[in-house]
């Protein structure tokens, strides 16, 4: 009744009269508005609380007027095709497709009936925009999010599919924009949304004029997938669902070629190490030969520290298990232990390797990543070799501490590894110094990633750095290595169950502690970090540092064959301690040395 009270031209129900006498004019009106369907305009007005149109519109838009007054139909069409076209209350016309839209019921409201008055309508084909948290009763056919003016002139934008989630991944959490999805909003509107895109309806915020069309991009296979940022995850030479490197591939172009120049700068305080990296090369046919035979003499032992470790870990963990390794020293274990957890114990495991730096924590963004794919923080357990002094499993306490904090997050700091010389982890296999087969070489180990980098080529939202050497893939041994642990490994759990021996942690915390003071007043060395033991660490500081010494428990033993033939290449001293506490201690060459 409203439009034949409005000032102006004869309103509608002159016009109305006019076309159709023997129509009651009044009660007909007000029995046309009550239905609510078939293009009335104030069934829009009724439920998105709009001014009604001026007089002439409801003639132009109800489907019988129309067929009454084919010559008002032709010149209204006449008068929208201008790029300049106004409706008759002043506003931009319309597309024909939101012309369409308005004009015909959805098909919940066909099987339904109308929405509630004074309640926002979710049909997104009549009313668009309305839904959850939306503010309701605003126009926006001619409008885009915020209530901006759509640009006519853009092409429409077409929005992707959700993807399909890959074998062995969790479901994508909130707060993290994934390939090929949508970006996460709120938790409300981002089910508001799914619930859109499941039933092909326009999602919130989209002000598109007819049917949605949608576009699908298929996930990501290659090697290497791009992230948000400059971050990337991939595999190395590993297998897809082996691990995952939370790593950001560099080129090498720019690192120090001289491992004494970078020595220097390290001990100046001029640069820190992680933002140095020297390029690897791959091992001599005779250091190849000391690998195979360190794995013949002990995989077997390796094999079984890995599955007491997979037997620990489900012990400590319910549920599915998450395993965090520290690149790249901790990432073959990961990946065995990941199989094991699987195929011995029935529990479903992801695994990620990513970088910790001593003096600059753990990788902050990897984690926020790990939490993003829907990994619940107690499911998370960090896996590495070795310990040698606990630098690292005390960096990786203080660094995961300052995340929970900064992030609201409960995740355990707590270290797992197969041998822990400094009884500074959480979780160990055993306390012996043992050689590890894959100490002995660099990348061609560890699925051809380098040691991890942090420099300013790294920007904030990256992950830290990473070298990829796919030059050594013909001699790449990472995916043979971890396939014949696993043989053997799998061969022990059929013949008998393995138990876990008592260690004693703060024995070798004790033990760790007396040595390397005695070392510090012995060899007058004033900086803890040039004292190295085990034959891990001694294996990295002949294979990347500039060694001072190499001292040995007893130079026949054969776990200490590829250390005695690495100072016989490199020209570095070798001294003979009976009393020495580990199979081998290696001392870097201070700065200040001749």
């Amino acid at each position: 009744m409203r439009g034949a009270r409005e000032p102006g031209a004869g309103g509608v129900l002159r016009q109305r009269q006019r076309l159709f006498p023997d129509h009651a004019g009044p009660a007909r009106v007000l029995r046309f508005r009550q239905r609510g369907h078939d293009g009335d305009p104030d069934h829009r007005a009724q439920h998105r609380r709009l001014p009604p149109r001026a007089p002439g519109f409801q003639q132009l838009c109800d489907p019988e007027l129309r067929r009454r007054d084919p010559a008002a139909r032709r010149q209204h069409r006449q008068r929208l095709a201008s790029p300049h076209a106004r409706e008759d209350d002043g506003r931009p016309a319309r597309p024909a497709a939101a012309r369409r839209a308005h004009q015909r019921p959805c098909r919940a409201h066909r099987l339904q009936g109308p929405c509630t008055p004074g309640r926002g309508c979710r049909h997104a084909l009549l009313h668009r925009g309305e839904g959850p948290g939306q503010g309701r009763g605003q126009p926006d056919a001619d409008r885009g999010r915020g209530g901006a003016p759509l640009d006519r002139g853009r092409p429409r934008r077409l929005l992707r599919a959700p993807q399909r989630q890959q074998p062995g991944h969790p479901a994508d959490g909130a707060g993290q924009g994934e390939r090929g999805g949508l970006r996460a909003r709120a938790p409300g509107a981002r089910a508001w949304r799914d619930h859109q895109l499941r039933h092909g309806r326009q999602p919130l915020g989209c002000a598109l004029h007819g049917r949605l069309r949608l576009r699908h991009h298929p996930a990501v296979h290659a090697a290497v997938e791009t992230d948000r940022g400059g971050a990337v995850n991939f595999s190395g030479s590993y297998a897809g669902a082996d691990v995952t490197f939370l790593l950001k591939p560099l080129p090498l172009a720019d690192f120090v070629e001289d491992v004494g120049e970078k020595e220097k700068l390290i001990q100046s305080g001029r640069r820190h190490y992680s933002e140095m990296l020297s390029p690897e090369r791959l091992p001599s046919p005779r250091y190849e030969a000391v690998f195979e035979q360190a794995c013949a003499a002990n995989g077997e032992r390796m094999a079984r520290d890995c599955l007491v470790l997979a037997g620990l870990i489900a012990a400590r963990r319910q549920g599915p298990v998450t395993l965090v390794s520290l690149a790249r020293g901790g990432t073959p274990i990961g990946v065995v232990v990941r199989r094991l957890l699987e195929r011995v114990h029935g529990r479903s495991t992801a695994h990620y390797s990513v970088s910790i730096v001593r003096d600059r924590g753990i990788d902050a963004n990897a984690l926020r990543h790990i939490l993003a794919r829907g990994h619940a923080p107690a499911s998370i357990v960090f896996v590495d070799g070795w310990t040698g002094k606990g630098v690292i499993a005390r960096e990786l306490a203080a660094s995961v501490e300052r995340f929970n904090l900064d992030n609201g997050s409960t995740i355990d700091s707590g270290l797992h590894v197969l041998s822990d010389l400094a009884g500074s982890a959480a979780c160990a296999a055993s306390c012996e110094d043992y050689l590890i087969p894959s100490s002995i070489l660099n990348a061609t180990v560890s699925g051809l990633v380098s040691r991890s980098v942090l420099n300013e080529a790294i920007g904030p939202d990256d992950f830290h750095g990473c070298v990829l050497y796919s030059d050594f893939a013909p001699q790449d041994r990472s995916r043979a290595f971890v396939d014949a642990l696993e043989e053997r490994a799998l061969a022990l759990a059929e013949s008998a169950p393995v138990e876990a021996q008592a260690i004693d942690t703060q024995a070798a915390a004790e033990r760790s502690r007396a040595y390397i003071a005695a070392a510090m007043a012995r060899y007058g060395i004033g900086d803890v970090n040039l004292i190295k033991p085990g034959i891990g660490e001694a294996t990295r500081v002949l294979l990347r540092r500039a060694p001072r010494l190499l001292v040995l428990r007893d130079p026949q033993s054969p776990a200490t064959a590829h250390l005695r033939l690495l100072a016989e290449e490199k020209g570095v001293a070798v001294e003979v301690d009976p009393q020495l506490p580990y199979q081998a201690v290696s001392l870097i060459r201070s700065a200040s040395d001749a």
